[in-house]
């Protein structure tokens, strides 16, 4: 019997990835990194003020869905667009475990078996590290396997692939870069395997190569090219400190760590790539032997269900391949380790880039093993089966704990909304740190933002946008964040919502920058008691 003739394992196929969909979304969500993503979505989709510029996406993308959130504010079209994207991975992923033409039904059922521990166990051991960076590195990744590695791909097929991976690449042509490198190595295995062939396929993705680069370089806007300057400083966190001795020097790199970006007239990009010239950076935290102590620890304590998949596949080649592509396996394994470690460490971002990574490793390698072969050798090894079952179990329970973290601070964060949106109306604010804030929110809910009459951002990715410096111009008739604080401290409708360590900030950045003291008076103590964000009125 032809196991793709069969009208339920048909249903089963094309069900079981919404599914597995809507169990992350349960379990995970995408909470993590909030003020990178939702920050540009629900707490700016505000029908009043709205602020719509996603500044991690190519302007087009970005103008495409402002103009989307300028119809209906409350559809949650950024959230349908990622999870759309994980949903082809979760796809791609099933395509490669799940043979439809399979002559035998019983192993049909043990490889949707074994992809859905698989899968749900990798997902997992992601929690907390599912955003658009992470979306991207494995959806890239995934596509151009496919394009790359599955020889009967009809034209239509091969079309839809290449307009997914297209679209993947707009939302970070890093991500596209990361998933190639991380693929490289496959491509030569493969072509020692098959020759031109692989050539040919491979040429598939040269287009969306082109395209992207092309819309790098035509669609860039200052913004653009600020955050640019500021991620390299805060992602390249390893300038040494203690280097800096000058005050100006000191208070220039809390602002940039604290994302003080509103003063335009002391914080822009000359002066941040002034600031790269006299400061160079440590690529390394101390020194190598800590940065690496300190990359195993954190992979083992986090991925050790995939860590166990790739020594047992390590095993597979060993037993059941020539010598030859064995010592290529190794080498591949060797190359993608250490290439990761110090890609993660020197980018100090080490979760969002090892744990998409690692996963898109993994289903590289069952590629390579060829999938059936490689899970059929699995399932037979019973002590292997019970370590993963042991992870897997293991796995479930750790993620347990962060789950429901999760979903108190979402709690607590959407309290936080309530008494800002509460204190906001009829005042114009100032606000710091109201990033860390909106994150941990749910994806498919609306949080409308009131935004009072004005509402400026003094702090975080939107604070350097054209959008928040209109509202300093229009509250004090030109960019000054030194006027804005003078107004405010003669308006006790102008206050402050910022931390007590944003607070102290300000004070000493007034006083160096300007020779300015500004005090700060606590108000509504009892309504902010709960808050880490208290609010202050100004006076001089």
């Amino acid at each position: 019997m032809r196991i793709g003739s069969n009208l339920w394992q048909r249903i089963i196929f094309w069900g079981f990835p919404p599914l597995l969909l809507i169990l992350v979304y349960f379990s995970i969500g995408f909470y993590y990194e909030n003020n990178d993503d939702v920050s540009r979505d629900y707490a700016l989709r505000n029908q009043e003020h709205p602020i719509f510029n996603f500044i991690v996406w190519l302007p087009l993308l970005s103008e495409v869905l402002g103009r989307l959130y300028i119809i209906n504010p409350a559809f949650p079209f950024y959230s349908f667009f990622i999870y759309g994207i994980l949903l082809v991975s979760i796809y791609i992923t099933a395509s490669f475990f799940i043979n439809k033409k399979s002559e035998d039904p019983e192993f049909y059922w043990i490889s949707w078996g074994f992809f859905l521990l698989f899968f749900i166990a990798a997902i997992s051991e992601n929690v907390m590290y599912l955003t658009y960076t992470r979306v991207a590195i494995l959806a890239c990744g995934l596509i151009i396997l496919k394009l790359v590695f599955s020889e009967k791909l009809t034209r239509f097929q091969t079309v839809i692939l290449w307009t997914f991976l297209l679209i993947a690449s707009f939302i970070r042509f890093s991500c596209l870069n990361l998933s190639f490198l991380v693929l490289v190595p496959a491509f030569v295995i493969q072509f020692i395997r098959e020759g031109k062939n692989v050539l040919y396929r491979s040429s598939l993705i040269i287009p969306v190569i082109l395209i992207s680069v092309i819309f790098q370089i035509y669609e860039t806007s200052p913004e653009v090219d600020q955050i640019g300057v500021i991620q390299k400083i805060y992602d390249y966190k390893y300038i040494d400190s203690d280097k800096i001795m000058d005050e100006q020097g000191k208070l220039l790199l809390e602002a940039i760590y604290k994302w003080f970006y509103a003063d335009t007239k002391i914080i822009n990009t000359d002066v941040l790539r002034n600031f790269l010239d006299d400061y160079h950076i440590n690529f390394l935290k101390s020194s190598f032997k800590y940065d690496v102590v300190y990359f195993i620890d954190l992979v083992l304590r986090n991925y050790f269900f995939l860590l166990l998949i790739n020594l047992a596949l390590l095993i597979f080649f060993y037993k059941t391949k020539t010598k030859k592509e064995f010592l290529f396996i190794v080498c591949y394994y060797i190359f993608f380790y250490v290439m990761i470690t110090f890609i993660s460490l020197a980018l100090k971002s080490e979760p969002r880039i090892i744990g998409p990574s690692i996963l898109l490793f993994t289903i590289v390698l069952f590629v390579l093993a060829d999938v059936e072969s490689a899970v059929r050798w699995l399932v037979r090894q019973r002590f292997f089966m019970a370590l993963v079952l042991f992870s897997f179990a293991l796995t479930v329970y750790k993620i347990n704990s962060r789950v429901n973290f999760n979903i108190a601070v979402r709690k607590k964060n959407e309290a936080t909304l309530k008494t800002i949106n509460d204190f906001s109306k009829g005042k114009v604010v100032l606000i710091t740190s109201l990033g860390s804030h909106i994150s941990f929110l749910d994806p498919f809910k609306y949080y409308p933002m009131y935004m009072g009459d004005k509402m400026v951002r003094l702090s975080g990715g939107l604070s350097f946008l054209p959008e928040n410096q209109k509202m300093v111009s229009n509250i004090v008739g030109s960019v000054s964040i030194l006027g804005l604080f003078q107004k405010a401290s003669n308006n006790d409708q102008i206050v402050l919502i910022a931390t007590e360590d944003d607070k102290d900030f300000l004070g000493r950045y007034f006083r160096f920058f300007y020779n300015k003291e500004f005090l700060f008076s606590p108000i509504e103590e009892e309504r902010f008691q709960n808050e880490q964000l208290k609010a202050f009125v100004v006076s001089q």
